[in-house]
């Protein structure tokens, strides 16, 4: 993978571990002076564990809060020498809530010069438009398609009346927050579509209850929890669910 340095902003979509080693790799071509493969020198090992001085590496604990960008926001304050280059890694930006993607922005549009941002994420539609149309987006290649989260499986077979203990179970084990809650209904609804497009092809005659079941976690999609709400927006969606 090479970056377009030209452009500040770049999005690597792909699991968590494949995004992580690809920059690592990436910034390393960038910063070792002996470019040696497997390289053990000073500069490679700090990469490799977050600690590179030009290197500030994101994690949220939850949803990103504004106190996590904080060091962003202080270092872009400071302007770099002349060829120098610092990059911000921001792991699982999908988690990034409405208020802190749109102060992250500011900062995304005028950027100092030197100063890069790397957003990595699962799933590029959890991103504000505004962000990624200012970005160069990399896609990686997925070895495996990951399986569905329980949440949407339990959905996905119905989300049967009697099984109402294992799903409240099932949120309070998860205490979703609300970019997750966003998150998994948006792989609920590609779920669902895929197996809706698979009972058309088939002429199987649940595809009309299927359709009347995206249509309604499309609607869903349209009003998504805010403001700590998740818990309450699965019961709802749990009470309405279309079923048999």
């Amino acid at each position: 993978m090479k970056l377009n340095l030209s452009i500040p902003t770049h999005i690597i979509v792909g699991s968590q571990e494949q995004t992580t080693q690809e920059v690592v790799t990436t910034l390393r071509a960038i910063w070792c002076k002996t470019q040696i493969k497997d390289c053990f020198c000073t500069t490679c090992k700090q990469i490799a564990h977050h600690q590179h001085r030009f290197l500030a590496w994101l994690r949220p604990t939850k949803d990103y809060t504004v106190d996590d960008l904080a060091i962003l926001f202080e270092i872009t304050a400071l302007s770099l020498d002349d060829g120098q280059t610092f990059f911000f890694v921001l792991d699982q930006s999908e988690k990034l809530t409405q208020a802190t993607a749109n102060r992250l922005l500011k900062s995304l549009e005028e950027p100092p010069a030197g100063y890069h941002f790397i957003l990595l994420t699962e799933n590029l539609n959890a991103l504000l438009p505004t962000i990624i149309s200012r970005s160069e987006v990399i896609t990686l290649a997925q070895a495996q398609a990951p399986e569905p989260h329980p949440l949407v499986n339990w959905f996905a077979k119905g989300a049967v009346l009697e099984s109402v203990q294992e799903f409240e179970q099932l949120l309070f084990r998860n205490k979703f927050s609300d970019s997750e809650s966003i998150q998994l209904l948006d792989e609920l609804f590609q779920h669902l579509e895929q197996k809706l497009t698979a009972a058309i092809r088939a002429g199987d005659d649940e595809q009309h209850h299927l359709m009347a079941v995206v249509t309604f976690i499309h609607k869903a999609m349209d009003r998504p929890p805010q403001s700590g709400s998740s818990d309450l927006f699965w019961k709802q969606l749990w009470v309405n669910f279309p079923r048999q």
